[in-house]
Formats: C-alpha cells, sequence, structure tokens
C-alpha cells in the first residue's frame, strides 16, 4: 500500500510539473546591470551585460531585457540624416521589434513584481560628452534648460515596431535634437529628442508601448522633444499606448513640448495616453504638451499642468497658433477625465493676431484639411479647466479654449465640463469660437458647432465674454458658427467691455435648461444678448458648497469635497432635461458619481447627491453549466490558456464567489481550486473599473466576446443591456495556496480594450445563462510546496473567466479587500451575532450583542470607498457600543465588528442628513 501512494504521489507530481511547464516564458531574458562582474555574457543578474547596448545587439522577437538601476548612454550611431559620415550625436538605443525593456530592478530580482521603477531609477540619458548641468548629481537633466553642448538626437529610437515592442519603468532624459546650421528644416536630426518613432515603407506602421517612463529635459528644435512620431505620407498606423508616464520640462522650439503625433495625410492615428503627467512642458508655437493632427487619440485620466506656448503668432503673418497645453488639428481627439491647471499661451505683446490662445488647448481646421481628413469632432468628457491664461497679445483668446474655423468643418462637445478661474486678455474668459474664410470652400459648407452640455462656468474672466465669447461669420449668407449651451451654469464670470457671460457677435448661442447669470431667465425677461432663449433657464444664485475653493479642501479637482457641487434647495437640482442627446452613454458626473439621480438630472457638471444613498449590488458567481459533454474539463470558472494543448487547465469555485458592484467600480472575490489537483488553489481578487453601458462603449470601437453559439445567440439581443468593464492591472492579483505559493499580476486583455468584462445574460460567453466573463494577462512566478519537488517556474500567458452571476438580495456580505487586507479575512455569508439600530441613521448608531450570546468585541467603520474613519466610540450597557455619527457626509458606511478569537463580521449603515 505504501508503494502503491509513492507512486500515485509521484505520477500527480509528473502530472503537475508538466502543466506547470506549459506556462514557461517564451523567449530570453537578458540582464543588464552596470556593475555586474561576471561573465557579463546577460544570462543572470551575476552574469549580466554591462552595457545596454550589448543586450540590445543580442535580443529578438519575444525576448524581455531587465535593466538595473544605473545610468546607461548610447553608443550606436544610425544615420539619420543618410548623411553617410560618422556622427557621433547620432548614437541611439534602437529597440528591436517585439522586444520589451524593464527597469527598475535593484539587481536580484526573480520577478516583474519585485521591481520599484521610482526608488529603482533606471536612466537613459543622452548627455555622451558627460557635461550637461547636474547639481543634484542624480544624472537627470531637470529641465531642457540643464543641457550644455553635444548631447544625443535622439535617446531612443524606434521603427516599424509593433505594440509588442515595450519599454516599462525608465527614465529618458537630456537629449538634444538640435543643429546649429542644419541641412534644411526637414532634418530628422531637429525632431524626437527624447524618442524618435520612425514610420516609413513598406510596413507603414509604428506602436511601441510605453509604460512607467518619465521624459525628463528634452529639447526639440522642432517638434516632439519627449516623444515623436514621423507624419505619414501615405496612409499609416500609429496606435501606441502610453500609460502611466511622466513629461517634465521638455520643450520643443516649434510644437509639441511633450508629444508629436499626427499627419495631414489620413492615416490611422489612434494612440491612447492615460493616465500620464504633462508639467512644465513649453512649446515656442503650439502645443506645450501635445501637438495632435489628422487624428483619433485617446487621452483619459491625464494631467497638464504648467504647460506653455510662449509666441501666440508669429511677427509678420496672420497664422494664430499656441494651446499651453494642446493644439489640435483637424482632430478628433477624445479628452476623458483630463485636468488642466495653470497653463498658459502668452507673448509677442506687439502682434494684433486674430484667433490666436488658448491657454489650455487650442483646435483649429481649414478647407484643405477637412477635404483631406474629415470633419474635426475633438470631444471632452469630465474635463476640469482651472486658471489657465491666454494673455500677452490684444488678440489672446481663450482662457481655456480656441476652436478656429478657417472655412472648414469644426465640430465640438464638452460634457460634464468645469471652467473656474480661466483668464483671456481679449475674448473669451473661459473658451473663445472664433471663425473666418479666407477663401471659399470646396465641396461643402462650412461649419464650426460647440455643445456645452453640463458645463460649469465660475470665476473666468475676459475683455469680452467672461465665460464664452462667438465670433460669427456670415458665408453665402450662412452663419457658420452655431454654440449651444444646455443644463449648464454660467456664474460669476466677468469682462471689462462686454459679456459678463456670454459674449455674442450675431445670433449664434442657443441656451437652454440652463443658470445663466444675468440673463432674465426664461420668458418675458430674457436678454437677447446672451443669445437665443431655447427655454427653462434660469437667472438665480446657484448656491454652491463653497466658490471660493473650488477643488475643495484636498486641492483635487473631481472630487466629493469640490467647492462647485451645490447645497440642497439650489435651483439647478433637478432642473436639466433628460433628452439631452450628448447624455446618451454618460452614466457619472464630473465627479464620477451617478449623472441622473431622482429621476432627472441636475444643472451644471456635478449631481447633487439625495439623502438616499444605494448600496452595492452583490452577485453570487459559479461555473457556468455544461453544455458540451464530450469537454472532460468543463465547466470552470477561470481557466489558464496558451493555446498550446486542447485541454487548458481549468479551475472551479471552492465555493461560490462573489461580485461586489459599487457602482464605480467592482469586485471579484473566491478562491480557485484545479480540477485536477484540488490542492492547487488561488485566491481571487480582480478589481473592475470604469463601467460602462452599450452606448458608451460601442462608441469608443469596442465590441463584447462569446465563445459558443448559444451564448451568441441570447447575445445579439441582450448585450446592449450588458455592462461593460476595465480590470485594473494595479490592485487585481491570483494568490496561490494550498500546495503553491506566488502570486500572479493580471491585466486587461486585450491590451486595445477592444472587449471587457461583461455583466448581463448571456454575458459569460459560454452559455445563455446571466453571466460575467472577460480575459487577462497574467504572469508570476509559482513555487510548488508540499509533497512534491521544490520548483519555481514562471506562468505567463493568457487567463478567462467564465461564470454564472445570480443577483443577491438577502443577506448579502461584502467580501470587499477595500476594507481588509487579511487574506484570510472572514468574510463568508454567517449568521448574524449583532444589532445594529437605527438603520439608517442621523447622529449615533448602535451595535448591540443579540440575546443569549457573550463575547467581547472591537469596531471599526469605514467609508463606502474602504477609507477607515476615526469615530467616538462609547459603551452604552453590557454587550452594546454607540458610535457617534454626527459630522459624517451622506452615504453608505461599513463596520467591521472583530470578536474575541478573531471571527470578523461586516455590516453596512447609511447615514442620512
Amino acid at each position: 500500500m505504501e508503494n502503491y501512494k509513492n507512486n500515485l504521489w509521484k505520477k500527480a507530481g509528473t502530472l503537475f510539473l508538466c502543466w506547470m511547464a506549459i506556462f514557461a516564458v517564451q523567449g530570453a531574458t537578458i540582464y543588464v546591470k552596470s556593475s555586474a562582474v561576471g561573465a557579463n555574457n546577460g544570462s543572470s543578474w551575476t552574469n549580466a551585460y554591462t552595457s545596454l547596448q550589448s543586450a540590445l545587439a543580442t535580443a529578438v522577437i519575444g525576448d524581455e531585457i531587465w535593466v538595473a538601476a544605473g545610468v546607461y548612454k548610447p553608443s550606436v550611431q544610425i544615420d539619420f540624416d543618410a548623411s553617410g559620415g560618422s556622427n557621433i550625436r547620432e548614437v541611439t538605443f534602437s529597440l528591436p521589434n517585439g522586444v520589451k525593456l524593464y527597469g527598475g530592478f535593484i539587481g536580484t530580482e526573480v520577478s516583474l513584481v519585485e521591481r520599484n521603477w521610482t526608488l529603482n531609477r533606471t536612466i537613459l540619458s543622452g548627455d555622451i560628452d558627460n557635461n550637461d548641468i547636474n547639481l543634484d548629481a542624480n544624472a537627470i537633466a531637470e529641465s531642457w534648460t540643464d543641457i550644455v553642448g553635444n548631447n544625443a538626437y535622439h535617446v531612443v529610437y524606434t521603427a516599424n515596431v509593433a505594440a509588442t515592442t515595450l519599454l516599462d519603468g525608465f527614465i529618458i532624459t537630456a537629449g538634444r535634437a538640435y543643429i546649429a546650421s542644419p541641412p534644411n528644416t526637414n532634418s530628422p536630426n531637429l525632431d524626437g529628442a527624447g524618442w524618435y518613432n520612425k514610420i516609413s515603407a513598406p510596413q507603414n506602421a509604428s506602436s511601441p508601448t510605453i509604460v512607467h517612463c518619465t521624459f525628463q529635459g528634452n529639447y526639440a528644435e522642432s517638434e516632439g522633444a519627449g516623444f515623436y512620431t514621423t507624419p505619414g505620407t501615405v496612409f499609416v498606423t500609429m496606435e501606441s499606448q502610453i500609460r502611466e508616464c511622466k513629461f517634465i520640462q521638455n520643450k520643443a522650439n516649434f510644437a509639441g513640448g511633450a508629444i508629436f503625433l499626427g499627419s495631414f495625410q489620413k492615416g490611422k492615428y489612434w494612440a491612447v495616453i492615460s493616465q500620464c503627467e504633462f508639467t512644465g512642458n513649453q512649446a515656442y508655437r503650439r502645443g506645450g504638451a501635445l501637438a495632435l493632427t489628422g487624428d483619433s487619440t485617446r487621452i483619459d485620466t491625464c494631467k497638464f499642468v504648467n504647460n506653455q506656448a510662449i509666441v501666440i503668432s508669429e511677427d509678420g503673418t496672420t497664422r494664430p497658433g499656441s494651446g499651453g497645453a494642446v493644439n489640435m488639428a483637424t482632430t478628433k481627439a477624445g479628452f476623458r477625465r483630463c485636468i488642466f491647471i495653470g497653463n498658459s499661451a502668452t507673448g509677442n505683446p506687439t502682434g494684433a493676431y486674430e484667433g490666436g490662445g488658448g491657454g489650455a488647448v487650442y483646435m483649429s481646421t481649414n478647407d484643405p484639411q477637412t477635404t483631406t481628413l474629415g470633419a474635426s469632432k475633438p470631444v471632452f468628457i469630465a474635463c476640469g479647466f482651472y486658471n489657465n491664461v491666454a494673455q500677452g497679445n490684444v488678440m489672446a483668446w481663450g482662457g481655456a479654449a480656441v476652436h478656429l474655423n478657417d472655412a472648414g468643418i469644426l465640430r465640438v462637445k464638452y460634457i460634464n465640463c468645469v471652467f473656474a478661474g480661466n483668464h483671456a486678455q481679449n475674448d473669451g474668459g473661459a473658451v473663445a469660437n472664433f471663425t473666418r474664410v479666407i477663401s471659399p470652400p470646396s465641396g461643402f459648407s462650412p461649419e464650426i458647432r460647440t455643445e456645452f452640455t453640463n458645463a460649469t462656468f465660475y470665476g473666468n474672466s475676459a475683455n469680452r465674454g467672461g465665460a464664452l465669447s462667438n465670433d460669427g461669420y456670415v458665408s453665402s449668407g450662412i452663419e457658420i458658427l452655431t454654440s449651444r449651451i444646455e443644463n449648464s451654469i454660467l456664474y460669476g464670470n466677468t469682462a471689462v467691455s462686454s459679456g459678463q457671460q456670454v459674449y455674442n457677435d450675431g445670433n449664434v448661442n442657443t441656451v437652454s435648461y440652463s443658470l445663466v447669470q444675468g440673463s432674465g431667465g426664461s420668458g418675458g425677461g430674457w436678454i437677447a444678448s446672451v443669445g437665443t432663449d431655447g427655454g427653462n433657464n434660469k437667472d438665480a444664485f446657484p448656491s454652491f458648497v463653497n466658490a471660493a475653493d473650488v477643488d475643495g479642501a484636498d486641492n483635487i479637482p473631481g472630487t466629493t469635497d469640490d467647492g462647485l457641487r451645490v447645497n440642497n434647495g439650489s435651483p439647478v437640482i433637478n432642473a436639466g432635461t433628460n433628452a439631452v442627446p450628448n447624455l446618451a452613454g454618460i452614466t457619472t458626473d464630473f465627479a464620477g458619481d451617478a449623472r441622473i439621480q431622482n429621476s432627472k438630472v441636475d444643472m451644471g457638471a456635478y449631481e447633487r447627491y439625495s439623502f438616499i444613498v444605494l448600496p452595492p449590488k452583490f452577485y453570487w458567481l459559479y461555473p457556468w453549466k455544461i453544455i458540451r459533454p464530450g469537454c472532460l474539463t468543463c465547466p470552470w470558472a477561470i481557466r489558464f490558456d496558451r493555446g498550446i494543448n486542447e485541454n487548458p487547465l481549468g479551475f472551479v469555485w471552492q465555493s461560490p464567489a462573489q461580485l461586489t458592484d459599487h457602482g464605480d467600480y467592482a469586485e471579484v472575490v473566491g478562491t480557485i481550486v484545479s480540477q485536477e489537483d484540488r490542492s492547487v488553489q488561488f485566491d481571487v481578487y480582480l478589481k473592475l473599473v470604469k463601467p460602462q453601458d452599450w452606448s458608451e462603449w460601442s462608441s469608443l470601437q469596442r465590441t463584447y466576446k462569446t465563445n459558443t453559439p448559444e451564448a451568441r445567440k441570447v447575445a445579439e439581443r441582450t448585450h446592449v443591456d450588458w455592462t461593460y468593464w476595465t480590470l485594473s492591472a494595479r490592485e487585481s492579483y491570483l494568490k496561490g495556496k494550498g500546495s503553491i505559493e506566488g502570486t500572479l499580476q493580471v491585466s486587461h486583455a486585450p491590451k486595445d480594450l477592444n472587449t471587457g468584462f461583461q455583466l448581463g445574460v448571456g454575458a459569460n460567453a459560454q452559455d445563455a445563462d446571466s453571466g460575467l466573463s472577460g480575459e487577462f494577462y497574467y504572469q508570476g512566478t509559482i513555487t510548488t510546496k508540499a509533497r512534491l519537488r521544490q520548483n519555481a517556474t514562471e506562468w505567463k500567458g493568457i487567463g478567462s473567466l467564465n461564470v454564472d452571476a445570480t443577483e443577491c438580495t438577502d443577506d448579502c456580505d461584502t467580501k470587499s479587500a477595500r476594507i481588509d487586507n487579511d487574506s484570510n479575512l472572514n468574510t463568508e455569508t454567517e449568521s448574524r451575532t449583532f444589532t445594529i439600530y437605527p438603520n439608517p441613521a442621523r447622529e449615533s448608531v448602535a451595535i448591540s450583542l443579540r440575546s443569549g450570546i457573550t463575547t467581547s468585541y472591537s469596531v471599526e467603520m469605514y467609508t463606502f470607498q474602504g477609507q477607515k474613519l476615526s469615530v467616538p466610540l462609547s459603551e452604552a450597557g453590557e454587550g452594546t457600543k454607540m458610535i457617534n455619527i454626527k459630522g459624517l457626509a451622506a452615504g453608505l458606511y461599513y463596520l467591521k465588528v472583530t470578536q474575541e478569537g478573531g471571527t470578523v463580521q461586516h455590516y453596512k449603515v447609511v447615514v442620512q442628513e
């Protein structure tokens, strides 16, 4: 019997090791460490290359290069200008196609999750002559002004690379794309000092992925000091993902201080720039941070602070320019949850050139551009513009934004946006619309149309049009400019000359369902100079919470303490209209709260909290039902599938898992076990963010996924009712337990977000039931433990979640890891030990042991978002404690009750006003 058991364990061990081997990393890992003293062949940290150039020379598609902290300078020349000669300044780090470079290591790590790119600075520097100003000895050019002498033209170079080419966790600094006497203005050595991304035939596509990088102190004489993509002369593709990066103190002496992207030739410029910060960048003329042309870039959750365009117009010309943060020409770019603070367009005080400015944003189009690229349609959703300035020129317009049309087609939308404290020297303290027709268009009627939906304008100032200026133009008897203001607030804006809130040159503006100070309100008292009365307008005090502190005590715009929220009793509450087309698919307001509460939308960017707070929704999650009897590993909840074998590893829930939908995010918590070896287990925590309905999801050219005919049949009818989420890579993980240990870091798949985590009837992708599904990339080192030979294996591939989901309506207890990070948190549904009363409550809450139960216990209180609170707690008799909740904001809270012995229970409490 003992031999039988031993043989059984040997077989199990062999099987386990075999399927662990499935996840072995494809491609080699090459190590670079400047202080390595071993064989210097890149095979390990001990034997690491000391030169990054050596690693790049040996890497091929699928390889990874791990680079330890240190300063690395290029030494391999590429003949950028095709001069055929030797030019030391043309040295660069050329990234091979399909190779991933990771920085941020100390030089001892065994997995990517161990690195820290903030502490372990991995610097790629263009200071090849070692003479830049470096007072703090950190080898980083803090600003372009620190650059001295003959630095490399381009620190990093890519040419026709795929999205699998990755740079993650590096600082790119001290590139200098400058020639004292350039052979011509088109020399490539005038652009892309930090990174030069080349697109050329026959591929005509280059889309490197850039994550966790800092571009600082780079200078380009022409365009794109931080990152530059060559404009295509034919149809080209550029779909880079630039995530969680910082662009600091870069300068372009023409356009795009941080990034230049796009072309006046039609192409597929679909870059995604998300969670990035742009600070102190500068351009001489266009786009202190970004210069975008003919593109469909998506900019999501980015911050633009103190960027500058320093010349509004060039002397002796009538060409306007600027955009302190962003300059756009004939673009379809989309901005979502971006913040613009203190950006400026200044300079040229003696040149009175019309249409320049745009302290934060400048956009333009004309007849030839519209003919080639189509209508320009930029969109801003839930963006904030604070203290941006256009000045220094007598015609400086648009403290926050300028829209200029030279006989083309320009349609701009702002939804749920805030404009506060912006200033223009001439027209449009916040926004200026300007149109002119230099030459008659052909084949279409010129048009500029701006739409403001649920916007809040406060404290903006100008000579004319404190909030908004409209300067129209009549072409062939038709007014080109139209402006619509709906569900908005314009209050407390000022103008020196005319139009405290709105200035109109011509009958171009229509206002409806809005509060406009000094308008007289809809009806007989309406002031015609504001524009056309579209009905249901008000002229009243909006009752802001604290207009003197627009971003609140936390100094973070778009949070719950913002001063431009409104108090109870405000005339803007429930005074808007839900029928505005621009609200289709918009589910949240500027601060991320539900956009429509109490059935009717408020005016302005913020929705007022009602005293009723909806609790989270809970769903029990089960493996999907068997629909293929021949499938030996069906059903599953999660499987790891690299496409290597026909029966991938399927895991089921140890007990029903739970999905908690908090509204603005959701959590999946549970434990999965292998169907082949139940000792192989993972604790699962997936955080799903950015919920969207089908209208919003599909508007981003995204779709849904089904894997079987059964699921597809029902999904064709029901997908419009599903909720779609994105997986948060920062907070999600699978943690090994049982006979294995180690953590798998997970991120959303696919990277282009074409499909998401979907919830609804038929959404589990495998059958027709109500369910949840999604795919994820996973990577990490997993080690076997008891009874099996110790073995560490790298897991890497694509996993999928496919589960049935049933909404829980009774005795549902959250498993939120936001409340307690203890992996042994007792959150299973259990018999209730305590009574909570009153609930809802206003001043105090009592927690009392139920009859017959005796135990000591402690109580902690948490916000809806998981923040621990310090609240007064007092004894109120045997087994009862009182919690003083005076001063707490209305909403949903959690109580965590820990009993003697460590048993934990959670209770929900609703605090009323």
